[in-house]
């Protein structure tokens, strides 16, 4: 299930966004806006677009480092989207709880 704060990749072969990365911003339960961040070459872009969720899958967030954590943060703080900024903090304390709990 896909929620809002999720990290997700685009899935349509036919557009220029095809595995591009982006965060989920909000959704209706049907559609997802979502913010591209990254294109399918690592490259940075930003892109905003309304997706449905036969477009998405999301995007393996676990192997994302704490520095990468606290740029994307930074990031977060400096477009003032502070309700990413709190998604994120908790993507993070959730990461950061369960390799305490494999390291006990």
């Amino acid at each position: 299930m896909i929620t809002t704060g999720d990290w997700v990749i685009y899935l349509n072969k036919n557009s220029w966004l095809y595995g591009a990365v982006g965060y989920v911003k909000g959704n209706d339960g049907y559609n997802y806006d979502v913010q591209f961040t990254r294109d399918s070459k690592g490259e940075p872009m930003w892109s905003r677009k309304v997706c449905s969720i036969n477009q998405l899958k999301l995007a393996n967030a676990e192997k994302l480092t704490e520095e990468s954590y606290r740029s994307l943060m930074d990031i977060a703080l400096a477009t003032r989207d502070y309700e990413w900024c709190k998604q994120l903090t908790e993507q993070y304390n959730r990461t950061k709880v369960r390799e305490e709990s494999c390291t006990a």
